[in-house]
């Protein structure tokens, strides 16, 4: 059964890897870097390169055939990240080499059944971290992959990427420093060397609190018609509305941008939207210097469209049922916000789509919450929680 078109993720085409490690030895991992390692099977990318962060252009054989390699001697690289779209993270478990077997966020298989880890109470698979950027010193506006197992990572880069995202003010590229930090710890009774691939703003918190995004306008009166629509008003600052009140149904509006509804109370579509911004996450197709090559997989190849996570289901099941009760928003709220903010679509098409009305022109929250995908989740949870600081929580 083909997915559907709106279920599909857009993603950056891929052109290279970016490498913590070198090359690896029989049976043993790459070597530990001071400087960002490039592959590609572009060798004029390559030699650009190497005009740019130093190191010699060397032919080197992928898991895909035959490559250029460049050891840079750049421990910081110029990179542009795609908010929501340039993070993900799965655990895996692989069987030799090139057989991808299992694939989990920890809750759930990607079939759905339960974490098998969990179940078996042993854990087998590592948590893989990928993060696709793009150079943009280079002439080429494809993105780099750079794929890590490392725990410090995966706690580390997520923590950035979401700092980012709320700091980007809707950019589809945000200017960062990819860093390979060098760090030391002790196993074993053993001082022990590793690198941390880490981002990196190219500004401090000064200069992001003088350039904070400004507040949103005041909406017009309540009552005023624009355009032959009612706008409703964002409450005031000095005055938090509280739960059930007329200004309380509106704040959404100030956290995700205010819906337009009809006079006579039905969504109005929303207006056309910049493209949307690129999905990164193919399936693998290079490996990390630590982790197993890709290659063929168990099954099917897997969806892109991460689902959201059982977690993710019940907090947003209460986050709604809550406000909604206390008439903080409404389900076109959230129809809305989906659509225009998230999905940059029209909300008449979405709801057709989805079939978010029942036969008597009800619209549910249901059908749009089972397509939501993890990040979409997570960002829509982001927003009822601010709505909840601003207003206060419902009773």
């Amino acid at each position: 059964m083909p997915t559907p078109i709106i279920d599909l993720q857009r993603r950056l085409t891929i052109v290279g890897a970016i490498r913590v490690g070198g090359e690896k030895k029989p049976k043993s991992p790459g070597a530990k870097l001071e400087s960002f390692r490039l592959t590609t099977p572009r060798k004029e990318l390559i030699e650009q390169a190497a005009g740019l962060y130093g190191g010699k252009p060397q032919p080197w054989e992928g898991p895909n055939g035959a490559e250029w390699q460049l050891y840079t001697d750049a421990p910081l690289l110029p990179v542009l990240v795609m908010p929501h779209y340039s993070l993900t993270q799965r655990y895996e478990l692989w069987e030799g080499a090139t057989q991808l077997v299992r694939v989990c966020d920890g809750i759930e298989m990607a079939d759905g059944a339960r974490c098998q880890c969990n179940a078996e109470g042993i854990d087998k698979c590592d948590i893989y971290t990928r993060l696709v950027v793009a150079l943009p010193e280079l002439d080429t506006v494809l993105g780099w992959r750079l794929i890590t197992r490392g725990a410090n990572a995966a706690h580390e880069l997520p923590t950035m990427m979401q700092f980012i995202e709320h700091t980007g003010s809707g950019q589809a590229f945000v200017p960062a420093r990819l860093v390979l930090d060098q760090r030391r710890g002790v196993k074993d009774g053993q001082v022990v060397r590793y690198v941390v691939p880490t981002l990196d703003l190219q500004r401090g918190y000064g200069a992001l609190v003088a350039n904070a995004r400004p507040q949103l306008p005041a909406a017009p009166d309540a009552n005023q018609v624009v355009e032959g629509a009612v706008r409703p008003a964002v409450p005031d600052a000095a005055a938090p509305a509280t739960a059930g009140s007329a200004d309380a149904a509106a704040a959404l509006d100030a956290v995700t941008g205010a819906p337009v509804e009809r006079a006579s109370g039905g969504p109005r579509d929303a207006a056309p939207l910049p493209t949307a911004q690129f999905d990164p996450e193919p399936m693998p197709q290079a490996p990390a210097d630590d982790a197993p090559p890709f290659g063929g997989y168990a099954g099917d190849e897997l969806p892109q469209t991460k689902r959201l996570t059982n977690a993710q289901a019940t907090k947003l099941n209460v986050l709604v049922g809550g406000m909604r009760d206390a008439k903080l928003i409404t389900t076109e709220h959230l129809w809305l916000s989906v659509a225009q903010r998230l999905r940059e679509v029209e909300a008449s098409a979405l709801i057709e789509e989805l079939g978010g009305r029942d036969s008597d022109g009800v619209l549910h929250w249901s059908p749009l919450r089972e397509t939501l995908t993890r990040a979409e989740a997570g960002q829509l949870i982001d927003w009822l929680e601010e709505l909840e600081r601003k207003v206060g929580a419902p009773a």
